[in-house]
Parts: structure tokens; C-alpha cells; sequence
């Protein structure tokens, strides 16, 4: 029987600079973008804010909201995982990223296609496809 934990919320953002996408590597090998807990105190929009800061060095704005996105992991330690990320729509004031090579290996921004292509898992690419139609109709 499986153990259920309670579920986790998160925050990140789909990160454009000059029709480009953001698209980091973790520690995993999995090709994601940036997300994260939602520390105490913090609103989402500001966890995701701090979120893309901490794993691509970059500051960035909020465009628009984008639809969240839930899914179950396995912990470490057993037990599944219940978590829904809360994301936005950003543009990168810079295009100069800066990772910590540890939590996350590597970053670029790329062409929605080749981001499509990268992307592990298919809620990303999911949340992608959204991203880019809302950017296109700004």
C-alpha cells in the first residue's frame, strides 16, 4: 500500500528573453524549468520569482499567470508525493545565465521547438504550448 504525504506546493516560471526559452538541466539529467518551494511568509508569484534567481542567476518579470500543473513523485525515503507547481509567464531582463552546478547543471535559452525536443517530461511541454500561445497573443 502506498503512503500518501500531503500535498506539496511549489512555484516556478516559463522564462522568455527576446523569443527564447529558458530550459535548465538538474542534477537528475532531467530538462526542466525553474520551480521550487513556497517559503513561509512568501506569495507564489515571489517564490517564483526567487525561484528563477536561485537556479538560473536571472532576474526577471511576470507576463501572466499559466494553468498549474499537479503530479505525483516518489520520496526518497518512501512513500508518494502529491505536489502542484503554481506557474507564470516571465520575461528574463538578461539573457546572462548563472547556475550553481550542483541542484542544477546547466541552462539555455532556446527556440520553443528545440525546447519542445528537450523538455523530460510531457506537463512541461504541456505547459510550454500554453506558454508560447499566451506569449504570441501579447
Amino acid at each position: 500500500m502506498r503512503e500518501l504525504h500531503g500535498e506539496e506546493t511549489s512555484a516556478g516560471g516559463v522564462v522568455w528573453h527576446q523569443g527564447r526559452v529558458l530550459v535548465l538541466r538538474n542534477f537528475r539529467g532531467e530538462y526542466i524549468f525553474p520551480k521550487g518551494h513556497i517559503e513561509a511568509g512568501e506569495t507564489p508569484p515571489e517564490a517564483a520569482l526567487r525561484e528563477v534567481a536561485e537556479e538560473s542567476g536571472l532576474a526577471a518579470t511576470i507576463i501572466s499567470p499559466l494553468p498549474d500543473t499537479t503530479y505525483s513523485y516518489q520520496r526518497v525515503h518512501g512513500g508518494t508525493q502529491e505536489k502542484r507547481v503554481i506557474w507564470f509567464n516571465m520575461e528574463a531582463i538578461s539573457d546572462q545565465i548563472a547556475v550553481d552546478g550542483v541542484e542544477i547543471r546547466w541552462g539555455s535559452f532556446m527556440s520553443p521547438w528545440e525546447a519542445q525536443r528537450r523538455l523530460t517530461h510531457a506537463l512541461d511541454r504541456q505547459l510550454l504550448d500554453q506558454s508560447t500561445i499566451a506569449m504570441q497573443k501579447r
